[in-house]
């Protein structure tokens, strides 16, 4: 824990720095709550020893008037502390989920492979807000406590020091016996943030998927499942808090007893010997009290401390993941214009002992159009990817005029490209804002002149509201046409170097894809294009056609030489034609 807490605070360091004034104003507010915590004892024991003994009215009147005085002023001192505070903690965290949120938009699609979208949600939105407790609250209570509890064993001791000593020596003995049993605690809240964070992986996948599970009746099945490990989270939680709990009522019990023993046994004697008036027997419960309160909350607060800790390395972990696709170079602006494209004994894994890509070699120029085909699995949708440099080869190299690509600007190199996918993503918000990927740069005039020279205007104006028609989430609201018809105008709009397609209109009935190819015959002509296809007669056109098996380049040619040669691509040509009678 303390290993954890350190390193908790040092990476929250910079964040707490542009608060230092803040943090002057909580210190100051804590400092004097303390000492209204002292004051409210010491009225009590002179309304005993001097305003009761003496049978003053107006000494009475006076301690009563103060009293009430300063218990305002700590309502007033907490409330701006509590304030202040908060302002920090939500600054901080706040900072935390934009610089979270950009760094997991610059990760390459490896760490996304590995996670689900709700494990990266728990550490974005529950993980950050567990740390705002920290950030605010939590550490203030913490630190008003402390001075409240050593401020009032020092007033102790000033007044007995026979009887302080022996309530401090109880008090740190059972503390530390209570620490150590807290750190053990600790462990269990790891497992609670785990399962909560499968929970949430669970539930955004399989709502996303909604439409399938109720299509194969898997209601009941997906139910049962959230049910347990609704269950496991459950029991985690219950398991953690039970211990945590029942560690600290066992605490403040024997505490409460042995302090109050200690204060009778010896201020009875005291008072009894006329050491010790009534009025400091009084100060000295009163006291005890107050003792008993800062640690109690002090466990509370260390029961958070302990899940904002393991939050805290959550969301640092992957704050300082690095990236393996590196940008090495200054982006320049612009785009990469290019002369030749070349991958050079290209090898690449997803798995370790398991080649995706093996000893891949091709290159094409710039204008020409090349097609990858083959059978699922062959490479072909890795090798798009290793092109986009959403992954590096692990060996081999692409060389863009000779110099390898990873030697070059990655921003500027995804400028350069336009990407169309099979699986259309479209964002909540505007057509507009789609077509111009949320660019502010982009006037909508430039939007309504590219589509217009790509011949979707007139399609688009047919929404509802035209361009400022509002989809609804991956655009559920249009068709798959209308949806793969905003991605064509979307990549032309973007005036790439390179454009890639990815089985653009696979999933278009022949219809509608007689529709989009005026569109997409404009977006290719007089460009670079790559584009993966299992509809062989929509790539019958290409300059090259490179035929990819298991990861390796078999065939590669013109459509006319591949099925002169008779070989793979000839056999899936033949197959095709073969299932279209």
């Amino acid at each position: 824990m303390k290993g954890s807490l350190w390193q908790t605070i040092r990476h929250l360091l910079p964040y707490f720095r542009p608060h230092l004034g803040s943090l002057l104003i909580v210190l100051l507010c804590t400092s004097l709550l303390t000492g209204s915590a002292l004051l409210r004892p010491h009225i009590l024991k002179f309304i005993i020893d001097e305003a009761v003994v003496n049978q003053s009215y107006e000494q009475l009147h006076q301690a009563f008037l103060l009293f009430v005085g300063v218990l305002a002023a700590g309502i007033g001192l907490g409330y701006g502390q509590i304030k202040v505070s908060a302002n920090i903690g939500l600054s901080i965290v706040q900072q935390l989920k934009q610089e979270l949120y950009s760094h997991v938009l610059r990760l390459d699609l490896s760490h996304f492979n590995q996670n689900q979208v709700g494990w990266y949600l728990s550490r974005v939105e529950s993980d950050t807000e567990q740390l705002k407790q920290f950030c605010s609250n939590i550490t203030v209570r913490m630190l008003l406590d402390a001075f409240t509890f050593f401020a009032i064993l020092i007033t102790l001791y000033l007044t007995d020091p026979q009887i302080a000593s022996w309530m401090g020596g109880i008090l740190i003995i059972l503390l530390c016996l209570v620490m150590l049993l807290m750190t053990r605690i600790r462990p269990l809240y790891d497992v609670v943030r785990t399962r909560y964070a499968k929970l949430t992986g669970f539930l955004s996948e399989y709502i996303h998927g909604a439409e399938i599970i109720q299509v194969f009746n898997r209601n009941k099945e997906v139910q049962k499942e959230l049910e347990i490990l609704g269950q496991e989270r459950y029991d985690s939680e219950i398991k953690a808090s039970f211990a945590e709990y029942g560690t600290w009522a066992l605490f403040s019990f024997v505490t409460e007893t042995c302090l109050f023993a200690v204060i009778l046994y010896f201020g009875l004697a005291k008072i009894h010997s006329g050491e010790m008036s009534l009025g400091t027997l009084i100060l000295f419960l009163e006291f005890s009290r107050q003792m008993t309160w800062p640690i109690h909350s002090f466990s509370e607060n260390f029961n958070r401390l302990q899940r904002s800790t393991v939050a805290a390395q959550r969301v640092f972990s992957l704050l300082h993941t690095q990236d393996k696709v590196k940008d090495l170079v200054l982006d320049p602006g612009g785009k990469i214009s290019f002369d030749k494209i070349e991958l050079e004994k290209v090898f690449f894994q997803y798995k370790e002992d398991e080649w995706a890509i093996e000893d891949l070699n091709l290159s094409f120029q710039k204008g020409e159009k090349i097609a990858f085909v083959g059978a699922s699995g062959g490479g072909k949708s890795t090798t798009i990817n290793l092109l986009c440099r959403f992954y590096d080869p692990v060996t081999g190299s692409i060389l863009v005029d000779d110099e390898d690509l990873r030697l070059r600007s990655l921003s500027a190199w995804r400028r350069s490209i336009g990407l169309v996918l099979q699986d259309v993503f479209l964002f909540p918000g505007t057509v507009l804002d789609n077509l111009r990927a949320f660019r502010e740069d982009i006037s909508r005039d430039s939007v309504i002149w590219a589509a217009k020279e790509l011949g979707s205007h007139r399609y688009i104006e047919k929404f509802p509201d035209g361009y400022d028609t509002v989809l609804q989430e991956r655009g559920a609201n249009l068709s798959q046409g209308e949806r793969q018809l905003l991605s064509f105008t979307r990549a032309w709009i973007a005036q790439p170097e390179l454009l890639i397609l990815d089985e653009a209109t696979a999933n278009i009935d022949p219809y509608t894809e007689l529709i989009l190819q005026e569109s997409l015959d404009r977006l290719l002509a007089d460009r670079t294009a790559v584009v993966i296809a299992h509809r062989l007669t929509t790539i019958e056109k290409v300059d090259r056609i490179y035929v990819m098996s298991k990861g390796k380049l078999v065939e590669s040619g013109s459509h006319q030489e591949l099925l002169q040669r008779k070989g793979e691509y000839f056999d899936l040509f033949e197959l095709q034609k073969e299932n279209a009678l």
